[in-house]
């Protein structure tokens, strides 16, 4: 029990389900709204043409098995 993390130490609490980092997918297409499958909130999806485009995309939202891929950069 000594070993235990209580409520009074600030680094106890590490949210719900918290991983870290996020995960991170390389596609060499963009994301779609049916990419849902195996992908959590905030994955990252890097998607490469291989002709030189580079976007970036992260999972925003899943509602009715529907993703949200929101692009950023």
């Amino acid at each position: 029990m000594a070993n235990r993390l209580s409520g009074i130490n600030p680094l106890a609490y590490v949210g719900v389900n918290a991983k870290n980092p996020s995960q991170i997918y390389k596609s060499s297409r963009q994301p779609a709204s049916t990419d849902v499958a195996n992908f959590e909130i905030g994955t990252m999806w890097i998607y490469n043409d291989g002709a030189g485009t580079t976007e970036v995309y992260m999972l925003t939202d899943v509602s009715a098995h529907v993703a949200t891929w929101l692009q950023l950069g």
